[in-house]
């Protein structure tokens, strides 16, 4: 099972921070039991998906850059960039894209924030630009003044990510790391 597959298991389960959870799962560091929200069926297909092995393609593993790409932009005047940044972290995606959204709805210059759990992604606007974040490590601004705009947005927003990224070791993110790994990273 693919691993954004495996966390809608947890979509509508009850227990404290449900993609951590099913990341401990995946990690043996946890047990279904663990959350009794947990019943019937669904306990059935999430002990399946463990047997079988959850897979999570890490598109973003295969680039290793972390140049930030300016292109014109279609609104005249502006600018677009991009930057893909490597995951060293080849079990999961390299941020919770549940916790980067949370993060981000607290954020008072982001407006306009929306995710996408099927698809790992979270579109918000600052000011007149639009910000996609995907869970691959692309981020993606439009409509910047200009270059220095682009890299000062990605700037802003790897902090952000920062804080939503996982530990390969106990799956947690930086405020749930139990190996303190996740906030020596970088």
């Amino acid at each position: 099972m693919d691993l954004n597959d495996f966390y809608m298991l947890f979509h509508d389960v009850g227990c404290a921070s449900p993609r951590t959870f099913a990341r401990r799962l995946i990690l043996s560091e946890a047990t279904i039991s663990e959350c009794p929200q947990i019943k019937g069926v669904l306990k059935e297909k999430i002990r399946r998906a463990l047997k079988d092995g959850i897979t999570y393609a890490c598109a973003s593993c295969t680039y290793g850059s972390t140049s930030v790409i300016i292109r014109p932009c279609k609104a005249e005047g502006k600018a677009t960039g991009e930057m893909r940044f490597s995951n060293k972290n080849k079990r999961f995606p390299l941020f919770d894209a549940g916790a980067l959204f949370e993060i981000a709805l607290k954020e008072d210059a982001l407006k306009n924030i929306s995710y996408s759990e099927e698809l790992g992604f979270i579109s918000a606007r600052m000011g007149e630009k639009n910000i996609f974040v995907f869970e691959n490590g692309l981020i993606r601004v439009k409509q910047a003044e200009d270059k220095k705009d682009v890299e000062k947005t990605i700037e802003y927003v790897r902090a952000l990510i920062k804080k939503a990224e996982i530990c390969g070791v106990c799956g947690g993110t930086l405020d749930e790391c139990r190996t303190m790994y996740c906030g020596q990273s970088s």
